[in-house]
């Protein structure tokens, strides 16, 4: 019997092929590995800041408007993705976030204004403080929220949308964290725009499609990001690290003489705001919003630590009375959310995102029912 031929030796290039699919194996088994241990891992305490989720906004969420600066683009409809969240938006006719308004009937109409946090698109519609607000009252609510829209907005949003709407009230949420800045920066940045066409769509700088992609799901990079982010606030001489300790510094002792100042351009809007209701007839409501970690009191310390400032001379509550002070001075009715959302923190509600700093649904549902007690009984 013949005995069988010996078999062939592997060639080269086999061999080479073999090594390197195992060197690929072992590099996607490790990035898998990695991006599971990232998700984890507690992020910075400030990474709602080093993170810096608007940046994945999809281009064209926004068109220009000479005098809103920007506002959301009518018919759009898009799937906003960040860390923590995937959310389909649609923007109706009117530039609202929302459904089509249906014919006016004699239930209350109100329009609810502010920025990011009223816009809200790290929740899906229905988790909104607008809709659970309406669902508490039995109202009728719009969504007049916009990515870093001031108090500004108010008065020309609400003019344009009181009579094809029939609104009743007007609630503006002034988030602390940086609507005195986006006030005081209003008429410059009106002026810039100027010669701007109304209605051409925004778009960022370009990045890659895959970084984006990746950057809009991957925990890793996140990571990454808030990594890098941390190295460019300790450089000297950083702009964001300058822009956030102006921002920051207002929750200090030392800063709360700086607030009268901030303050001006300010009631200028609200001033606009209560003319435009009063001309109607209509309510207003200024709702006071605190950033996250005002409420969460561990991100107090990480969040001052980027900027160099101490947590011990922390005046928290500072901006919020000064506000509210000058609501009243001005015979504008209130409602502070601290409160409220700091119990919903204590009591593990998680009230705001870890990576993004805006409230999750359990955030909002809080904000609705706080809001809902205040239209009740207006204070």
């Amino acid at each position: 019997m013949t005995p069988s031929p010996a078999p062939l030796p592997p060639s080269r290039a086999r061999r080479w092929l073999s090594r390197l699919g195992l060197v690929v194996g072992g590099l996607v088994v490790g990035v898998i590995a990695a991006e599971l241990l990232a998700r984890l891992i507690e992020p910075h305490g400030a990474a709602d800041i080093l993170f810096n989720a608007p940046g994945n906004a999809p281009d064209g969420l926004y068109v220009t408007d000479k005098e809103l600066l920007h506002r959301p683009n009518p018919g759009l409809n898009v799937t906003v993705r960040s860390l923590g969240y995937e959310v389909p938006i649609r923007v109706n006719s009117l530039g609202l976030r929302g459904a089509e308004p249906g014919p006016e009937t004699t239930t209350p109409r109100w329009l609810i204004q502010g920025d990011s946090f009223t816009f809200a698109a790290q929740v899906r519609e229905e988790e909104t403080t607008t809709v659970k607000l309406g669902a508490l009252l039995g109202w009728e609510t719009f969504n007049g929220g916009a990515d870093a829209w001031g108090t500004h907005q108010a008065a020309p949003l609400f003019r344009r949308l009181a009579e094809p709407l029939g609104l009743d009230g007007l609630v503006i949420v002034f988030f602390l964290g940086n609507d005195l800045f986006d006030n005081e920066r209003y008429p410059m940045e009106r002026q810039r725009h100027a010669n701007r066409p109304d209605g051409n769509p925004m778009v960022g700088g370009f990045t890659h499609p895959v970084v984006r992609f990746f950057t809009r799901r991957s925990y890793l990079l996140g990571q990454w990001r808030v990594q890098s982010a941390l190295r460019e606030f300790a450089r000297e001489g950083s702009p964001e690290r300058g822009r956030w300790r102006g921002e920051l510094r207002l929750f200090t002792q030392e800063g709360q003489g700086e607030l009268g100042g901030k303050l001006r351009a300010t009631e200028t809007a609200l001033l606009a705001a209560k003319r435009a209701t009063e001309e109607r007839g209509a309510k207003l409501v200024v709702a006071i919003a605190p950033p996250a970690f005002v409420v969460e009191e561990d991100r107090l310390a990480p969040t001052f630590g980027l900027v160099g400032l101490d947590p011990a001379k922390a005046e928290l509550d500072g901006p919020e009375r000064q506000v509210k002070a000058l609501l009243d001075r001005l015979g504008v009715a209130s409602c502070s959310l601290t409160e409220p959302l700091r119990a919903a923190a204590k009591a593990g509600e998680a009230p705001y995102f870890q990576y993004d700093g805006h409230w999750t649904a359990a955030g909002h549902t809080v904000v609705a029912q706080t809001l809902a007690s205040c239209l009740e009984t207006p204070r």
